[in-house]
């Protein structure tokens, strides 16, 4: 392949990407409604408790009822929602910074997390977490 045929179709394909980031973005934000119905969608068997939503919509960390050594995580990478099931192991780190939870998982294939949220919802989601590590320390114990 000629170095201009592969610039000249690099070059089509950024264009086309642009255009349809621009034509079709992603405008919903999660909300306690999505939150919970994409969850139990995942998780069926699981009761959920009250969503604690980051404030850019982009994260939510959910309580699981009766059990305290899991919390629900779900983001919104572009137009897609992920839920997954954190366990103690499953978090590297944990940093919280001004109105910022930094959260670095193990998984090297799942991306770093910023939960940015203010007030009583930051100290619930960083308390959540935190026990989730206090509570696998006393289990293994």
């Amino acid at each position: 392949m000629e170095p201009t045929q592969l610039a000249f179709s690099f070059i089509a394909i950024t264009l086309l990407a642009l255009i349809a980031r621009w034509l079709f973005p992603v405008k919903k934000q999660l909300d306690a409604e999505r939150v919970s119905r994409n969850f139990a969608r995942c998780y069926p068997d699981l009761v959920q408790g009250q969503a604690i939503i980051a404030d850019d919509g982009a994260a939510a960390l959910l309580p699981i009822a009766a059990n305290d050594t899991e919390v629900g995580l779900v983001t919104q990478p572009g137009d897609r929602v992920v839920c997954r099931l954190l366990v103690a192991a499953d978090i590297a780190a944990l940093e919280r910074k001004d109105d910022r939870l930094h959260i670095r998982f193990h998984d090297f294939t799942y991306p770093d997390l910023d939960f940015m949220a203010s007030g009583v919802a930051l100290d619930t989601a960083h308390n959540l977490l935190k026990n989730l590590d206090v509570k696998a320390t006393k289990n293994a114990a």
